[in-house]
Parts: structure tokens; sequence; C-alpha cells
């Protein structure tokens, strides 16, 4: 060719053309775009050379030079006859900028470039091929990279899925956590790519290092602390004592959860505290306390007064190796009189004491023991010791206190149905009736009405008049068996009423005569005694009637007037001795009176049946103090200068406190069974004399004044009852049943003293008393009368088939205490839970 253009040229004649020369090479593009690694670009690479002439260069040599790992079609191309040189450019296999050099001989290289991008994924790698987590509830931590086939990372998104394991792993969300021993599989996507990295979950066996508090509780909370505890609250498990605690929180390090409530009772011990994670375990010894601990000394007491607390006691026994004695009382803290609890009591010996059989000491001492029969009943076969006076002849008392508590719920139902009389008075003008009576001289004879069930209807008796005093107004029913001829004692009667009855209530209980100036009386008690109470009410000393406050306009029958209604003599007894056994009724009678004018007057609700006879016991105490100064206020009077005194007649003092303390040996003997609230059975009247205890027990020991507690207590108020009597004492009536309960049993024991002072009876040495009644009526009383069950420490059972409300049962144990002695109290027949009003108080004797 090129011959032939020199060829041309000759024959032209004319000089050859030089040829051009590249000026210029210029990419058709400098920028290609993206490409994938290792591909090739899909839009050919073409440059553009031009000669000097400014004119395509045809066949001009161009040399191509790729960067990185890349290649071309060709390394060298000429270009066309339109001046471009064209190549094919296979990018290299990474990611990023990859430029290609076009080299052409005298000038600059000319550049490409194109973007390189990854290709599809073609590989997931993972952080780990095998993981093994160390604790339970942690994360598999695992990271990926996505790559293609040249490794360069792929930008695609990984799904994480397990593939098996299930028991092992569980998924949360995103993420894999740990919840059992095992092995698990981990598959790991992108795109078409798939990995898989094994899991073995094999957590380190946990280690306790610390439990709090030191020692533990049921129902309560415990902390431990430690290492290789699991996250999950529901992947641990902690025990103590072989019973699951609930988990509150759990880390890694720190559990908290409570106790389970139902533990056993037992003595306190190290239990384990346990705590497992898949099925490994690791513990600590901490005290679990089931039980009450109760550590005496001598002479101290301990009151368990709430429920959780008395269910199961531990009587620890003492550092040193002696003899030791308890007394326990089990109470029933109900306020209802009816209301009896049945239990068991289950005693368990720890230490020396384990496996030994408590039997009790004696057969009797842990069964029922019948209630006594009337004392009175009892002495007629026994008799008095020799040298003492015969017992006066007096009512039966079962059947006397008996009527006699029924016909104060009577008063009391008058009272709530009809309301104060004050109102009543005072919409009527004053009337003469009382004051008429007074100009009324001794012999003349008058017309009153006794009222007993009804306030409407009454019975007419005929009336002399004895004896007119200051206080007291005595008359005698004319047709009396001995009418006429006992003059004397009426105005022995009438006289002291004047100058000590009448005094002392004023002073220390209330003015019987409260209502008195509001119904225009004459300033006097009216005594009348008639045979209508002998024929009508046998057994019945004497009474009172609520209805003799009201004026006639309200009940036709009513004497408007304070009126005490006695028996008279029987034509078979001796005056004097009838004397002797009605004055301490006409002190508690004229008691009535002031209770029930001074709650007329407040205008408050009558007190209940047991408080009002029971303060009305302690006026007759009163009374009887006056015979001796031995027997002053906490002066612990014993049985020669009191009971004896009056059984004997060593002077001239009437019989009171034979009916106190002779009743409350009979209510000891019967404890289980009775109570101070009120009767248990129809003919039941030991509340007389067990109220009177518990009120002269609270007066003892929180009275600063004695007059001024009782008067009080009289007065009430709104209150009645235990409500009344704990109002006057500050102390809650679960906390004097307790302690006046342990005073029965360790009042004046010999070589015992009390670390609480209310653990006695100031006023009365009771174990005088009690003793000096059985030696004057062998047979009859006991000198210890009160119902305990002697048991030895160690195992055994005792079965207590009714208690009554607000009353006690005694449990004694004595001899070497080489371990604890565990009691637990039980529903009947062992079932789990005791009655719920059921708590215990304990002394140690010895």
């Amino acid at each position: 060719m090129v011959c032939g253009v020199v060829v041309l040229q000759a024959c032209n004649n004319t000089d050859p053309v030089a040829p051009a020369s590249p000026e210029s090479a210029t990419p058709d593009s400098h920028v290609l775009g993206t490409a994938t690694v290792g591909k090739e670009v899909t839009t050919a690479v073409r440059l553009i050379v031009t000669g000097t002439d400014r004119q395509p260069l045809v066949d001009a040599r161009v040399r191509w030079e790729a960067s990185d790992d890349g290649s071309v079609s060709s390394v060298e191309s000429n270009t066309d006859s339109r001046g471009v040189a064209t190549v094919r450019w296979t990018v290299g296999t990474r990611v990023g900028r990859q430029t290609l050099a076009a080299f052409v001989t005298g000038l600059q290289p000319a550049t490409f470039e194109v973007n390189a991008v990854a290709d599809r994924a073609a590989l997931v790698r993972l952080s780990a091929d095998l993981i093994r987590v160390t604790l339970i509830g942690d994360t598999v931590r695992l990271t990926s990279i996505v790559e293609e086939q040249f490794g360069n990372p792929v930008p695609a998104p990984v799904t994480m899925s397990l593939e098996r394991g299930s028991r092992a792993l569980m998924v949360a969300g995103s993420t894999f956590v740990a919840r059992e021993r095992g092995s698990a599989v981990i598959r790991a996507t992108a795109d078409t790519a798939t990995s898989r990295v094994n899991v073995l979950v094999d957590p380190s066996p946990p280690l306790v290092t610390r439990v709090s508090p030191d020692t533990l509780r049921p129902g309560g909370t415990v902390v431990v602390e430690g290492l290789g505890f699991s996250l999950l609250p529901a992947a641990v498990e902690l025990s103590v004592g072989g019973q699951v605690a609930s988990i509150v929180s759990a880390t890694s390090t720190r559990i908290e959860a409570r106790l389970t409530s139902t533990y056993p009772c037992a003595a306190t011990t190290a239990r384990p505290v346990r705590v497992t994670v898949a099925g490994a375990s690791g513990e600590m010894a901490v005290p679990l306390l089931t039980s009450t601990r109760v550590q005496l000394q001598k002479g101290e007491s301990a009151q368990l007064l709430d429920a959780s607390l008395a269910r199961c006691t531990e009587l620890v026994a003492p550092r040193e190796n002696v003899q030791t004695k308890y007394v326990v009382a089990v109470l029933n803290t109900s306020l209802t009189a009816s209301s009896t609890a049945a239990f068991e009591m289950q005693g368990t010996g720890t230490g020396g004491l384990a496996g030994l059989l408590a039997a009790p000491r004696s057969a009797a001492s842990a069964t029922e023991s019948p209630v006594a029969a009337s004392p009175n009943a009892a002495l007629l076969t026994a008799g008095p010791r020799r040298g003492a006076r015969p017992l006066p002849s007096v009512p039966q008392p079962s059947n006397a206190d008996a009527a006699h508590d029924h016909y104060l719920d009577v008063q009391r139902a008058v009272s709530a149905r009809f309301g104060s009389p004050v109102h009543m008075w005072q919409r009527q003008s004053k009337r003469a009736t009382a004051s008429q009576r007074s100009a009324v001289a001794v012999g003349d004879t008058i017309t009153m009405k006794a009222l007993f069930a009804s306030c409407s209807n009454g019975r007419d008796v005929r009336a002399r008049i004895v004896y007119s005093g200051a206080k007291a107004v005595v008359l005698e029913d004319v047709k009396a068996p001995r009418a006429g001829s006992m003059d004397a004692e009426y105005q022995r009667i009438g006289d002291e009423y004047d100058r000590v009855q009448y005094p002392l209530m004023l002073a220390n209980v209330g003015d019987p005569l409260a209502m008195n100036a509001m119904m225009n009386g004459d300033g006097r008690v009216t005594i009348l005694f008639t045979r209508y109470v002998n024929d009508s009410l046998p057994g019945i000393a004497g009474y009172v009637s609520a209805c003799n406050f009201y004026p006639k306009s309200t009940f036709a029958a009513s004497n408007e007037d304070e009126v005490i209604y006695a028996r008279v003599a029987n034509a078979a007894e001796i005056p004097s001795e009838w004397r002797r056994s009605m004055r301490g009724t006409i002190v508690h009678e004229s008691k009535h009176l002031a209770s029930f004018g001074i709650r007329f007057v407040d205008g408050t609700p009558f007190e209940e049946s047991w408080l009002e006879e029971s303060t009305g016991r302690i006026a007759e105490e009163l009374y009887a103090r006056t015979f001796s100064s031995s027997t002053l206020w906490k002066a612990n009077a014993g049985f020669a200068q009191t009971v004896g005194c009056e059984l004997s007649q060593c002077d001239d003092r009437p019989i009171m406190m034979w009916k106190h303390f002779s009743v409350l040996n009979q209510y000891l003997r019967g404890v289980d069974t009775l109570t101070p609230l009120g009767a248990s059975t129809g003919g039941d009247f030991t509340f007389y004399a067990s109220g009177w205890s518990l009120v002269r027990w609270a007066i003892d020991h929180y009275a600063e004044n004695e007059s001024t507690f009782l008067k009080a207590l009289v007065r009430g108020g709104q209150l009645t009852g235990l409500s009344n009597l704990t109002r006057q004492s500050g102390r809650p009536a679960s906390e004097m049943l307790a302690d006046w309960a342990l005073a029965q049993a360790v009042d004046d024991v010999p070589g015992f003293t009390p670390a609480r002072t209310q653990l006695s009876f100031p006023s009365w040495n009771q174990a005088s008393v009690f003793a000096g009644l059985a030696g004057t009526f062998p047979g009859a009383f006991e000198a210890r009368p009160l119902k305990t069950r002697a048991m030895r420490f160690g195992s055994f059972t005792a079965a207590v088939p009714r208690l009554r409300g607000f009353s006690f049962s005694y449990f004694t144990f004595d001899g070497a205490q080489t371990g604890s002695q565990v009691l637990e109290l039980r529903g009947e027949a062992g079932t789990l839970l005791p009655p719920s009003s059921l708590r215990v108080a304990i002394v140690r004797l010895e």
C-alpha cells in the first residue's frame, strides 16, 4: 500500500507527504461505570487517536495495561479507519476502583476507570467453628462475614437460624440463649451461601460463696451470691432444706428468692442452700429457723402471741447440763365463751433427747379430767377437818349463780330495749313516793312489788320495816318463816351497810344511789328480805331488778327505788348462820345497783354478765379485807387469815372468799373446758371465780390506784367485757391471757421468783389458800388443782379434744434437758394447721 502511495506520487511527479504523527489519544469515556469483579466490562473500551492533522490516525498502535489482576482481550491493538482502538476489559478480583491505561507512543497514557463491585455471596465466614457457652442464660456471641468467590466482603444480610438443639438453645429475637446443657447447630445463610457453627452449652457447676441472712426463716427472703449462676430465673433452681424457693431475680453472681412458708416444724439446724443449674449444683449449709426458739433462764418467760410464732416452738437446752422444768400454756385467744378449739401437741427431741418416747408421767395427767362437782356437794361427804366449824347451809352455787347470771342477761336486755330511764324521769313531775316512805317508822308495814321475770307484773309483798338508817332501809316479809324473831340480825345487817358497806362501795366501786336523786328517792337502798325469793327462785340468795329504776309510767310494777331482794331464813336455819351467808350477798347486789345506776345516768350499755359478776366478787373481796389488815391490797394473803378464818369463824366475818377460792379450785381442775367469759354449760358457774381472778390479777398489775381503776371499770363507757378491761389495763387481751395463765401455774411456787411480776398474784398466795382448802376438806379440794399434762422430754403426741375460748391448757416438761425440745401445735387428729386462735406462753421454773 505504501508502495502504492509512493508510486502514485512518483507518477504524479510531485513531492511525497510525510505521515501524520499521533497528536492525541482520547478515551471514548474515562469512566466506564460498574463492573463485577473478575467479569468483563460490559462496554468495550474505545480509544480515539488523532494525528497532527487533527484527523483520525489510522493504524496507530495502542498498548493496554490493566491494574490489579485485571486483563484485556488484547495487550496491543491498532486504531481502525476512524482512529479508534478497541479492547475488551476484564476487571480484576479486588473490589473498588480499577484502571486500564492505554499507551500510544509519544503521548501521555490515557486512563479508563471502572468501579469493581463484589460478586454475589459465595461464602458466609463465621467467627468460630465451635462456641462453648459456660453460663445458662448467656447469649451466643457469633459474628459473620459474607464473601464472594474472590474473598471480597459482600454486604448481603445474614439470616441465623437454629438448625438443631432447641433444648440447649432458645431463640430470643435475633439472639440465641443457652438454657440447658447440651449441643446445638446454628446455620448462617446469605443469598445462596450457607455456613454452620456448633454450639456446646457446658456450664461449670455453680459455686455458692455467701448466703444472707445468716439464719433463714420460712416465708422470708434469701440472697445467694457466688459464681456460675444462671441469667435465666427459670433455668435456676434454689432449694433450702430440700424445699424449692421462689426465684425473684437472678444474675450470674446473685440470686434473690423467697422461701416457702410450709416447712415442717423442726429444731433449728444448718440446712443446705442449694443452687442447681443444668443438672449441676453448688451449696452451702445455713441455719434454717422453722421454729420459734425459746431459750430461757430460770424465772424467765415468753409469750408467743402471733399464730406463726406459736405453731412450732423450740425449747433450747441451756448451755449447762442441768435439770430444767417448763410450764407451757396453750391459749385459746378467742373472745367468745362458747367457742372451742381441738388440737394436738406433738413433741420431738434433739441431741440427747432424740428418739426418746416421752409418754405422760401419769395417764391421768394427760387425759380429760371431769369438772368437779359443786364444792358444797363434795363437802357433804368429805366433811371439814377436825376443829373447823361446819360450813353454813348456803344454796348450791351451781344453781344459784347460773340462775343469777341468766337474770343479769335479762336486765341487760331490758336496758337495751327501753334505754335509760333518765329522760323518762325528767319528763314527769316529781312525786313523793320514796320521801313518804322515809316518814314510816320502824315497825310499820308497807307493800312492795317483788319483780323478777317481768317488769310489768310483780307480786305484792307486805313487809315490816325492821331497820331505818342513813343509807339502808331493811324490810322483812311478814310471811317469812321466822317473821318477827330476827330483828336483831336484820338490824346488824342494816347497821353494817350504813357504816361499812355503803362507804366502801362509794369509795372503791361506785354509788349504789347514783339514780336516787333523779328518782326523788330518800337517799337509801331498800333491802327487802322476802320469802318470794325462797319460794319462786330456789337457790338464789339475792338479786336486783333494773325495772325498779324506771317510773311507774313505764313499768306499773316498778318500786321506783333501789331495791335489793334477798331470801329469808328458813325455819331450820340458825339466824346468825343465815346472816353470815347473807352479808356478802348484800355487798354483791349493792355493786349491781351501782353499776346499773351509773350506766343509766351515763346512757351507756350494761356490762357483760361475766364482768358484771366478776366486779361483784371484787366488791365482796374488798368487804372481806375490812376484817383483817393482813389482807390489804397486794399483801399476798394466805389461807389462815382469810378463808381459814371464815371457815373457823375466828371473828364475826361472813362467808365470802370461801366462794371465790372453792370455785376457782374447781375451775382450775377443769380449765380446758371452762372460761372466765361465761358459762360453758347450763350448770357452770365457775366464771364467777375465774372472772374474779382475771380482774383481780389485772388490778394488781395495771392499777396505780385500786379504787380508781375499779371505779373506771364499773363505769365502763361504751365498751364492755374484755374491751373494757383491756382499755383500763392498757394491755391487749391476748397478752393478759398469757400472763394470767402462767401466773395460775407458778404463783408462790416454793423457790421460784418470776423475772416478770405479771406471773404472780400480789394480793393472794393461791398456793397457801388451796393447800388450806385441801387440808381442811380432804378429798374435796386439791392443793394443786391446776390441770396439767406432765410430760417427759422427747417424742410424744397429746390430744386436747376441747379448749374453751379465752382459757388455756397446760403442759409441763422436766428432767435433764440434753437437747432441744420441739413442740408443734396441730389441728384435731393431727391435721397440719392448728386452730387460728391458739397461742403459746412458756415459763421456766427450774
